[in-house]
């Protein structure tokens, strides 16, 4: 038996995932900032930041986008079950 999606519910799960996404983004920015932000010089630490630009952002960002995509279709799917409520 299916029942149909608390609309309310729905939307505010995706008010949340856009507001962890945007704090991931901001706890990122924040982490870049203090792996740059310390005196550390040498190949070591050239690659060490190297792949945290590279990679580790990117993984970050990877994650960020998911939650935005998945915040989206909460959202898509909220708005589809409140038009088939209304007919």
């Amino acid at each position: 038996m299916f029942k149909g999606m608390d609309v309310d519910g729905g939307r505010n799960c995706a008010v949340v995932l856009d507001a962890k996404a945007g704090e991931l983004e901001q706890t990122a920015a924040q982490l870049s900032q203090a792996i740059r932000g310390f005196d550390w010089r040498g190949p070591d630490a050239d690659r060490t930041r190297q792949s945290w630009d590279t990679d580790q952002v990117r993984a970050l960002q990877s994650v960020v986008e998911a939650l935005r995509a998945f915040s989206t279709l909460i959202k898509t799917q909220a708005e589809d079950q409140e038009k088939v409520s209304a007919a």
